[in-house]
């Protein structure tokens, strides 16, 4: 079997909750983003607190962490011949490819994406780059940042080693989150420590440093062993060095340097930033934020002097990140998955309310009123999406593979089925989320066996039983789909027993669980 080299720390989280509170996988799975949500929209409103002795600063900082985004949406006040002009220089991928045949056009439309509630998301009120928490629906929703935030709130306040010991479980964790950030700020501390050396000539750190380097070294051993993708990669290149076969993988990963420096959207593809109309719509999906970046630069050096390496280091991985802008992924998520190496979005994000705060307080009030119109447009579009949501809450969406009937399946038969039963499935994503039980379908998740194809052409009861399966599960599209000799034998073989059957009310749309365990 292959590893499953992923980001998958809120998937574990949510099976916890799955296990203890007998919720389906989907009620898990939300419970959990909410979960993260909740807690990096709440926590932002302590830390900026604390930095800024402002209450109101703070309750700004949660307002930003759960709306703040970009504003592709005020591309809309471009006058026509220069939008159009813009559209043209522009080649949209993904789901902004789907939303309109140029970027012009999909400004005044719906996203065009499965699973929307009953109002579409409008594709000019998003961000292919920095989408607001309330939009955090990914494989992680907001966990790294919950992780970040009570380090933040501690790393000055340790009490021994078991303050450091928190630190570094949080710190590991991440590892399970995103895979992106990692090597970017252990970079950035490998410089603070050379920098520290030359500015005073000599090679003795302070301890306060040390301390951190050596929590980082344990970081590096944890996240090398405890799974997903650094361990992935860790295992695979000892097993390569020691020549050894080259372990199976879920995705492949790859890099390539790109000239010019292109910042790359995940809906409006490359955008290189030596055309002023790509440079505008760039902006346009990062958001203002960026704009605090020289302040947040200082703040940065002052941490550094003040020895609050954290802060120092957090900062500096975030500039560091602009270096990527000459990179683009190719690895089989394709290259839309480079936008996730701009950490240099997420350190605006994250620092820019407490240090723009502490520096418009002292400044005319015709700067503070800009900085917050600013502020306004950064929060615009989530406030918006956030509505939009709101609107969904009472109409749930079920996956796009998942019908009513399939739900009516679920709600009767969740973990009912013997504990080591598998159930074969015309569609294999589908069985193990209605019944709980294994499946034996496929190498990866993206390419099934050979075996269970030909059962797949062939569905025999008997030569599905002989490959392990206890249970035959299939919908009115297979059932019609299959030749009638293999739709007879389902029906009227004799080791063959209907469980239970969900029909449409109207229409002819069906699903059938058979019981195979007596078929030889």
């Amino acid at each position: 079997a292959a590893a499953y080299g992923y980001h998958y720390f809120l998937l574990l989280f949510s099976a916890q909750l799955m296990r203890l509170g007998q919720f389906f996988p989907w009620v898990a799975l939300d419970l959990g983003r909410g979960f993260t949500i909740a807690l990096a929209i709440l926590l932002p409103i302590i830390w900026v607190r604390r930095l800024t002795f402002s209450r109101i600063a703070g309750f700004l900082g949660g307002v930003f962490a759960a709306f703040g985004m970009g504003w592709r949406w005020i591309l809309l006040l471009l006058p026509s011949p220069l939008l159009n002009a813009v559209s043209k220089s522009v080649q949209m991928i993904g789901s902004g490819a789907q939303s309109g045949s140029g970027l012009a056009a999909a400004l005044t439309g719906p996203w065009a994406i499965e699973g929307a509630g009953p109002f579409a998301f409008p594709f000019a009120f998003l961000s292919g780059d920095n989408t607001p928490g309330v939009l955090a629906h990914g494989p992680n929703g907001m966990a790294e940042s919950l992780m970040l935030y009570p380090i933040l709130l501690t790393f000055n306040r340790w009490r021994g080693w078991r303050g450091a010991a928190v630190t570094l479980i949080l710190l590991s964790s991440t590892a399970l989150i995103s895979e992106t950030s990692q090597p970017l700020l252990l970079a950035s501390w490998a410089l603070i420590a050379a920098i520290y050396m030359v500015l005073h000539k000599s090679l003795r750190l302070p301890k306060s440093l040390w301390k951190w380097l050596v929590l980082l070294i344990v970081f590096i051993i944890i996240a090398a062993l405890q799974g997903g993708t650094w361990s992935e990669l860790f295992q695979g290149g000892l097993s390569s060095s020691l020549g050894g076969d080259t372990l199976e993988s879920y995705q492949t990963i790859g890099f390539q340097f790109a000239w010019p420096p292109a910042f790359v959207s995940s809906h409006l593809g490359i955008l290189p930033l030596t055309s002023p109309l790509s440079l505008l719509v760039a902006f346009a999906e990062a958001g203002p934020a960026l704009l605090a970046l020289p302040l947040i630069a200082v703040w940065g050096i002052k941490a550094f002097r003040r020895e609050r390496w954290l802060e120092a280091a957090l900062i500096l991985s975030g500039f560091l990140s602009l270096a990527l802008l000459l990179i683009q992924f190719t690895g089989s998520a394709g290259v839309r998955n480079t936008s996730r190496l701009y950490l240099f979005i997420s350190t605006a994000s994250l620092w820019s309310v407490p240090v723009l705060w502490r520096w418009v307080t002292r400044r005319a009030g015709v700067l503070q009123a800009l900085v917050a119109a600013l502020g306004t447009c950064a929060v615009f579009g989530g406030v918006l999406l956030f509505g939009t949501e709101l609107v969904a809450t009472q109409k749930p969406v079920l996956a796009p593979f998942i019908t009513p009937l399939d739900a009516a399946f679920e709600e009767k038969y969740w973990n009912q089925l013997e504990p080591d039963a598998m159930v074969f499935d015309p569609n294999p994503f589908r069985s193990p989320t209605l019944f709980g039980r294994y499946t034996n379908s496929s190498a990866t998740w993206l390419i099934t066996k050979p075996e269970w194809e030909k059962l797949y052409e062939a569905p025999d009861p008997s030569a599905v039983r002989a490959a392990g399966f206890d249970y035959i599960y299939y919908d009115y599209v297979y059932w019609y789909d299959v030749k009638p000799a293999y739709r007879k034998l389902l029906q009227e073989s004799s080791c063959v027993h209907l469980i239970d059957e969900q029909k449409e009310k109207r229409g002819q749309d069906f699903r059938r669980l058979l019981d195979i365990r007596n078929c030889q």
